[in-house]
C-alpha cells in the first residue's frame, strides 16, 4: 500500500499553512494535507501549537515549539 492510500485510509486533515518554510517548498496560504496517523513516515512534518502557530521542518527534527506533530503527505494551492 502506498503512502497516500495509507494516509487516506487513516484520515487526512487539511490545514492552511501559516508560514513560509523549507525554502520555496511550503508557502503561507497553501493547504497542507496532513496524515492523522503519526506512524506514517514522510520527509516533512508540521508541528501545530495550541495557539495555532506552526513550524515545518524535516520529520526527524525536533521542533522549537510545543504541539502536535503531523506528517505532511501533500499540499494544494
Amino acid at each position: 500500500m502506498n503512502l497516500m492510500d495509507r494516509a487516506l485510509e487513516q484520515g487526512i486533515a487539511e490545514v492552511v499553512c501559516t508560514v513560509n518554510a523549507v525554502g520555496p517548498r511550503f508557502v503561507a496560504g497553501e493547504t497542507l494535507l496532513l496524515a492523522r496517523d503519526n506512524t506514517i513516515t514522510t520527509k516533512y512534518a508540521v508541528t501545530i501549537a495550541e495557539d495555532g502557530s506552526q513550524w515545518i521542518g524535516k520529520a526527524e527534527e525536533t521542533p522549537p515549539i510545543s504541539g502536535k506533530k503531523y506528517p505532511i503527505v501533500g499540499m494544494m494551492n
